[in-house]
């Protein structure tokens, strides 16, 4: 008997330890995505300036609008008849300042390393608004202080309009008029790049979700200003109109769904071919389509392609431009890599076919980063799979005491509840679940309750499987299904590390599958750190089951 309450001690200890370590290795991972170092965005050689297709470029933000609604936006659709219509993907993590740093630099997330809407600027990639800098080209914006902390040492003429308020729908709607009349003005100026960035429809979005009245009347009232810009903006005028992200129905955006990363792009004006229905592209390929629109220098961190189909004059130039920097930016991130620089085809291949050439130019890095990330992964398999065998050994011992079943019992009831109270609120793995920042830790606080709930069903439920037999078995069982249950979601955080490790110093994981290995983490501490209780909730289970048989024994 005392050898048991020993071997009990030692199984409650060890519980504890891990339900701790995971505390630890949730914050640790989480800080690895948020305070992400890339090694990528450090300084590049910059390219040569161009020959302009347009005299002056508007480039219009509209933060939060999906694409299905902006086909509801008259003077939007307008401006499609007149020129170029795509849709534009935007990247992980879908919100906003890694959103506009990709706009405006066509550098991801992985290479600008803003990951988060925390990210205190300036920038350290490239941008439109440095190329700008550099040649003399005069700049302009009319948005909210995000833009500022991004891109100010580089914006010549800032109007700065402060952050409307989640819920005050009048000052949503203020917001924009303040920053279209601004952005009207600003066309009066000499700039040349002027970006104009409305936040009205993602407060409304986040406030009331994205199929609400408030939504769409923000949207409505963007569209109206978009047609003022665009009769303001006269002869010579390039106005390409796009969106950061969009938004989940009932509000939120962050993660991987298609109503997030789905955005309108859509240019017109001069140098814009009219009537063009494009492919869809991505939201990093903005940026460079600016540059050569305005004969900028393309940044030097540009991972993106020019737009060229839907460009009109001679891109012979531009796009040879284009390509010195791709092979420029493709170089240096192999040697950040640690890796050699293979042979490319020849710049006649490679300015021939936009598409062809960023295929020719990528390849080698796409397979750098395969060849390294599965030498990582091959490390890590003695690790990983070790998870494996201590789980395994628990269960043959819980099977030599007669308790496995009941502990397995328990282990199911476990997850079928975690899952019910997880999938049961319309919850799934994506940061879109966050309808705010302010919800982040009422949310995984609460995913921890879930955790704490279900752990007591299922230790209860294995203990009243065990009224058949003593009570210190049924102790037992309590604590061997906290142990189970730990060890199942151990091994699927040992599957994650083995994928993507703990720590990303070179790439960003796949945020779908880390979004479920932080709740696992999460589940795995209280699990771990409650299971000292684990038995006397078995024999509370115990105590009931019994109960219920005399009372189920007595005459009626």
């Amino acid at each position: 008997m005392v050898r048991r309450i020993l071997a009990g001690l030692a199984v409650a200890v060890v519980l504890v330890a891990v339900g701790y370590g995971s505390q630890r290795l949730a914050e640790s991972s989480w800080n690895a995505v948020v305070h992400y170092k890339s090694p990528y965005a450090r300084p590049l050689v910059e390219g040569e300036a161009g020959r302009p297709l347009a005299h002056r470029l508007v480039l219009v933000v509209i933060d939060g609008l999906r694409e299905d609604a902006s086909r509801r936006m008259p003077n939007l659709n307008a401006l499609r008849d007149l020129g170029a219509d795509f849709v534009a993907w935007a990247g992980e993590p879908s919100l906003s300042l890694p959103g506009w740093t990709v706009i405006i630099s066509g550098a991801p997330q992985e290479v600008s390393g803003v990951t988060t809407n925390w990210y205190k600027g300036p920038v350290q990639v490239d941008s439109i608004f440095a190329a700008a800098k550099r040649v003399g080209m005069r700049t302009a914006l009319a948005g909210t202080p995000g833009w500022r902390e991004l891109f100010g040492p580089w914006i010549d003429d800032r109007r700065i309009v402060p952050d409307p308020k989640y819920g005050d729908v009048e000052g949503l709607y203020r917001t924009d008029a303040v920053i279209a009349d601004a952005a009207i003005d600003l066309l009066k100026t000499p700039a040349r790049l002027i970006v104009v960035h409305f936040p009205g429809p993602d407060v409304a979005g986040h406030s009331f979700g994205a199929v609400s009245p408030v939504y769409a009347e923000a949207i409505r009232r963007v569209d109206e200003y978009i047609g003022q810009i665009h009769q303001a903006a006269g002869q010579g005028t390039v106005l390409i109109v796009t969106a950061d992200h969009g938004h989940i129905d009932r509000g939120g955006h962050g993660g991987w769904e298609p109503e997030v990363r789905r955005t309108p792009l859509v240019l017109a004006g001069e140098g814009i071919r009219p009537g063009l229905k494009g492919p869809e592209v991505r939201q990093m390929d903005i940026a460079p389509t600016i540059s050569i629109l305005l004969g900028l220098p393309i940044p030097a961190h540009n991972n993106g392609r020019p737009l060229v189909e839907a460009l009109e004059g001679d891109l012979q130039p531009a796009v040879k431009r284009w390509v010195d920097q791709q092979k420029a930016i493709v170089d240096f991130s192999i040697r950040q890599l640690g890796r050699s620089v293979p042979p490319v085809a020849n710049m006649e291949v490679l300015t021939g076919d936009v598409l062809s050439a960023q295929k020719a130019l990528w390849t080698s890095l796409t397979q750098v980063k395969r060849e390294k990330l599965n030498s990582e992964r091959f490390r890590r398999l003695p690790l990983a799979a070790g998870s494996i065998l201590p789980v395994l050994l628990y269960a043959v011992w819980s099977a030599k005491r007669g308790s496995l079943a009941m502990a397995l019992g328990g282990m199911v009831a476990y997850f079928l509840v975690a899952l019910a109270l997880f999938f049961g609120r319309g919850f799934h793995w994506s940061l879109s679940v966050f309808n705010t920042e302010e919800q982040i830790l009422q949310f995984f606080t609460a995913r921890m309750i879930d955790a704490v709930i279900a752990l007591a069903v299922g230790v209860l439920l294995a203990g009243a499987l065990s009224a058949r037999r003593t009570p210190g078995e049924a102790a037992f069982a309590g604590l061997d299904t906290a142990a189970l249950v730990a060890g199942a979601l151990v091994l699927q955080v040992a599957y994650f590390y083995w994928l993507w490790d703990v720590k990303f110093p070179w790439y960003l994981p796949d945020l779908r599958l880390g979004f479920k290995y932080y709740l696992d983490l999460l589940q795995l501490t209280p699990v771990g750190l409650l299971s000292p209780l684990a038995p006397l909730l078995g024999l509370a289970g115990f105590g009931a089951a019994r109960l219920l048989r005399r009372v189920e024994k007595l005459p009626s």
